[in-house]
Parts: C-alpha cells; structure tokens; sequence
C-alpha cells in the first residue's frame, strides 16, 4: 500500500510540474492526503485550492464532506453531500447518498438516514454500503414490532438484504461479521429424531454422524447443552454423548438444532483479513471469542477477547467476555479490573454491575 501511495504522490508531482491549475491534480493529491488521515492537508487541497479557485466542483465537495464527516463535525458533512445531490442530483450518484445517510444517521436523523439509503439502492441495486444501511436501520427498529410474524418476516428481509450485500461484495468485513452475528445466533435442524433418557447424557439418534465434540445442540425447545467427546466409549455410530444430563422424562421422537460455528468463525476470519480498522476488526475478535467461550474452551476466548479489547477498548460486550473468562481462571482482582473499566464507559451495564458486587463480597 505504502509503495502504491508512493507512485500516486510520484504522478501527482509529474501533472504539476505540466499544469500547476489543474483542479483534478488538486482533488488527487486531496484523495491522497484523506487516505493518508492527514486531514488538514487534504482540507487544504479541496476546500482552499479547488473549491475556493473553480467553486462547486463534485470531487471537492465530496472530499471535503468526507473530511468533515472524519473530523466528526457530522451537520458540516451533511450540508456539503447535500449542496453535492443539489447541484449535481444525477452525477452525484449512490455513493453521495450514502454519506448523506451516514451523517444524518450519526446526527439521530434515523428517518432520514433510512430515506437516503433507500434512495442510494434504487439508484444502484448492488451499491453495498446501502444496503447494509437500511439493513442495520431495519434490524434496530425490530423491537418495535410487537406482532411475531411481522418480526419474523423483518428479520428475514434484513438478514436477506445483508446476504446480497455479501454476494455483491464478499471481501466487506462490516457484511461478513454482521452474518458472523446472525449465524451465532440462529438454531439449524439437524435431520433425524433423537431419544433420551431421564438422568442420561447419552443421546440416541441417527444424527449422531453429523455432530461433533464441541457442537452446541438444542433437543425440543428448552434443553441447550454441548456434544462431548466419548472419552469412556459408551456410544455407537447412531448415538453421542452430551455435556449435560436430560433433566426431562424420557422421550424419543425429539428435534435436535444445532449452531453452526464453523460458518461464525469463517465469516469472522474472513472480515478479520478483509480490513484494517481496528474497530471492525474487534467486532471480528469478538465474535471468535463467543464461539469459543460457547465451546466451553476458555483459554481461546480469554485470548481472543483480550485481542479484541486491545483493538477496541470501548468495546463493551468484548471487555465483559474477558471479565467472565478471567473469572472462571479464578483471577478475580485482573476480572474487577475489567468489570470496573466497563462501568467506567457504560455505567448502565447490569450484568457487570452484578458481577463486580459478587467479587467485591467474596
């Protein structure tokens, strides 16, 4: 990257030395310095040069938006994607509306910043960035539903619209890991029925050949339990053994799901090499942590949470898993620690305010 950014500054200082007053030498070395996060530099380029020498050209404005918006002044990015659509309503295209959207959205504006997704996807189908906007925006007013099969067919449209994003753009870690999230979560049948025996954990079912030590399984609607390996070979090919004893009367006849971390843990690899932003690549960390910390191996998600923290200190969710792993290694003051980090940033946080008062009367 540093040699391609090399041989563009080389080309830009070739155009100059031929025309010193070409805007678009302006606008590149602008482009340059923004990806360079020399943000003044690059102010420099399209708001002093280009737009205060050739007025609104769509380039500088766009540039200078983006500069704003990575300055954190949102309303200023605001205003300059809008004189962008204003001026230039066809040229400007679907990527303008998306930063219109994401500042409008950082602003609380949700409304909007949905209107100005939907508008970028009716403009380009395959724009990516929109369709992950109205998809984050979809999923966050989820809780507003009350009626369960509105909720379910909103939460199929939102998973659907974030699945085409990642067939348009499979490299798109923000993609990748949002399905990571969803796959964590979401419960897949298992083909075959499963007997089980009160007081047993051991499982009998044809299925038993597609599960693995380490699977998380759900048998009926209630019991969640882990696939352990036989280290007393008591199963056969058509039954497993589980972590947890059946607590219920015995039945046979059962449903069995099953997560499918693996498909978790490809995704979240994928995003984790698929970009360079520390944020992105913690939410990356953290899901490979909550697989393993489901898997019962606490040594993996105590490093991956820790990578995870390190990548991101704001992340809650991450610093919270590490707390829980630190707990379960018995190192209480190192979990404290945490637990008081995380208040620090999130002082509403119920379940580390338990956790804290727990080793603090221990």
């Amino acid at each position: 990257v540093e040699e391609l950014r090399a041989m563009a500054d080389a080309r830009f200082t070739r155009a100059e030395n031929i025309n010193q007053l070409n805007p678009m030498t302006w606008i590149g070395r602008g482009m340059l310095n923004l990806a360079n996060n020399k943000y003044d530099q690059a102010r420099f380029y399209f708001e002093n040069l280009t737009l205060g020498q050739h007025g609104e050209i769509l380039p500088a404005l766009i540039g200078m938006a983006a500069v704003k918006y990575l300055e954190k002044d949102f309303k200023a990015a605001q205003d300059l994607y809008g004189r962008a659509m204003k001026k230039f309503p066809v040229q400007s295209g679907a990527a303008v509306r998306v930063g219109f959207g994401m500042a409008s959205y950082r602003l609380g504006q949700t409304d909007r910043a949905k209107a100005a997704f939907r508008r970028a996807h009716e403009i380009d189908s395959e724009n990516v960035d929109a369709l992950v906007g109205i998809a984050v925006l979809e999923m966050a007013s989820l809780d507003e539903v009350l009626d369960a099969r509105e909720y379910r067919a909103k939460a199929e449209n939102v998973i659907k619209m974030i699945s085409m994003a990642n067939l348009v753009d499979h490299t798109n870690a923000m993609v990748q890991n949002h399905l990571a999230n969803h796959y964590f979560w979401k419960w897949t049948p298992v083909p075959g029925m499963a007997k089980v025996e009160r007081g047993y954990n051991v499982v009998q079912g044809s299925m038993a050949s597609s599960l693995e030590p380490g699977d998380r399984i759900r048998i009926g609607r209630e019991f969640e339990t882990l696939v352990v390996a036989d280290e007393d070979d008591i199963v056969d090919e058509n039954s497993f053994k589980i972590k947890d004893s059946w607590k219920f009367e015995s039945t046979s006849g059962q449903k069995i799901w099953k997560k499918d971390y693996d498909r978790v843990v490809s995704l979240a690899k994928g995003a984790y090499n698929s970009t360079n932003i520390p944020e992105v690549q913690a939410e990356s960390l953290y899901m490979l942590a909550r697989v393993y910390h489901a898997r019962g191996d606490m040594e993996q998600a105590n490093k991956f949470y820790e990578k995870a923290c390190k990548h991101a200190p704001e992340l809650s969710p991450a610093r919270f898993g590490l707390a829980q792993t630190l707990i379960w290694d018995e190192a209480y003051d190192e979990a404290a620690a945490h637990l008081r980090l995380l208040l620090g940033t999130c002082s509403n946080a119920t379940d580390a305010l338990a956790a804290l008062g727990l080793l603090e009367v221990r």
